[in-house]
Formats: C-alpha cells, structure tokens, sequence
C-alpha cells in the first residue's frame, strides 16, 4: 500500500550526424502486493509495484502502464510494460544469479 516518489531520467546519444535524446519518466508509483515470483533463476518473495511510465525519444511519446517484481537483496526479478490497449509490450525475466 505504500507509495512511492516519482523519478525520471534523461539521456544524451551523440550519434554522430544527430543527438538523440531519451526522457523516461516514471509516476504514480505504488506498492501493491507481497508474491512469490517463479523465474528460471529461482523462486522469490517479491513486493509487486506498479506504475506509470512516459518514454520520450526525441520528441516522440509513449505512454505505457508497467509492473516490476522486487525482491529485498536480489532486486528486480521481473518487470512487464504495458501498452495503453492493454497488450503485453515487453517482459524481463530474471535467468541467473552469479
């Protein structure tokens, strides 16, 4: 139930012929639930936070809803994004601990 403070990033590629610049801001950032998170590297007890996402890649938007898995001492274990349709854009899954 807790939420958590909004945080952003900016990046700067000189590509050479142009800069391109990506902005990534994240809000509504909440606490959901507490789960048990199966992956290929193991199984993890995962607070599930959600939130909202805007990637702005120089100049052009997309807005996405995304789900993180965080396990305390691992870190993030899984995460999903979103489009705005509600279709499952990416998924990151963790594989291995070394």
């Amino acid at each position: 139930g807790e939420t958590l403070p909004d945080a952003s990033v900016e990046m700067r590629v000189d590509a050479g012929v142009m800069a391109i610049t990506t902005t990534i801001s994240m809000t509504d950032r909440k606490v959901v639930a507490l789960e048990n998170v199966t992956t290929p590297a193991g199984t993890f007890e995962c607070y599930l936070v959600t939130y909202s996402n805007r990637v702005s890649v120089s100049g052009m938007a997309q807005n996405l809803t995304c789900k993180q898995w965080i396990s305390p001492g691992v870190g993030m274990v899984k995460e999903e994004s979103y489009k705005a349709n509600g279709n499952l854009l990416t998924q990151s899954v963790l594989h291995e601990i070394r």
